[in-house]
């Protein structure tokens, strides 16, 4: 009956420091999913345009290195757009999360069509430097801290902040003029109807001093996977992404 006892009580006593440990691992470390897919309506123009798909997948690590993360868009026209419309475009971000941040190592964007593009940033940690390459200009741009993403990956960021109750929600980028900042607040909470269905989600606004707007809704069930996003020109035109289907479940 004692050695019961004393393996109950050591049973409990690792449950215990078991259920603590997990309360106590930074939120940070697993606030993300390890992959997911989502593809959106791309809508403007009073139609649908084409499809958007965010793809996150892990990588095997090399040499030794912490695991790293390929996050992705793709962009192409669909339907009657298909036949109007001749431009597809692709992002990739390679990633790694370091003392809790998401720490861009590359990325890539590139435009097909009649009026390609291609951009490049190369993220240098140990000399605090991005590289920058769009189509022929290219830039070192000192100051590099941690923070720092890219034009695809503050989708994720931001995802993870919103996930942690972080403010405030501030994403330094490298560009060719130099640095900049995508500032967002976290607003109230709306019910959305996107055709992936009907989700509980909170608005975030982009701050922005021009004409041109930028907002979405991201759904917590969903990791705070945004559902949909809208964008508007500084001529009004707006777009947006509504969510169809995703590999996250509520």
């Amino acid at each position: 009956m004692t050695l019961y006892f004393m393996n109950r009580s050591s049973w409990g006593v690792k449950t215990l420091y078991l259920i603590t440990a997990a309360l106590l691992l930074p939120r940070s470390a697993i606030a993300l999913p390890d992959q997911f897919e989502a593809r959106y309506a791309f809508i403007g123009k009073g139609m649908t345009l084409g499809e958007t798909r965010y793809q996150l997948l892990p990588t095997p690590p090399k040499n030794g290195n912490s695991p790293s993360y390929v996050f992705s868009t793709h962009t192409k026209p669909t339907g009657l757009a298909a036949m109007l419309i001749d431009k597809t475009i692709d992002e990739r971000s390679e990633w790694q999360r370091q003392e809790g941040k998401i720490h861009p190592l590359n990325y890539q964007f590139r435009q097909s069509g009649k009026r390609k593009k291609i951009k490049s940033r190369s993220f240098h940690w140990e000399l605090g430097q991005v590289s920058l390459v769009d189509d022929k200009h290219t830039k070192q741009l000192d100051g590099l801290k941690p923070g720092t993403v890219d034009e695809a990956l503050f989708i994720l960021a931001l995802m993870d902040d919103l996930e942690q109750g972080k403010k405030p929600l501030h994403y330094p980028l490298a560009k060719q003029k130099g640095w900049s900042e995508y500032v967002f607040e976290r607003g109230l909470t709306e019910t959305i109807q996107v055709p992936a269905g009907k989700f509980e989600t909170v608005k975030v606004v982009r701050h922005s001093s021009g004409q041109r707007s930028f907002q979405l809704w991201a759904a917590p069930s969903l990791n705070y996977l945004p559902v949909q996003i809208e964008y508007r020109e500084k001529d009004g035109e707006l777009f947006q992404l509504k969510l169809k289907q995703s590999t996250l479940h509520q």
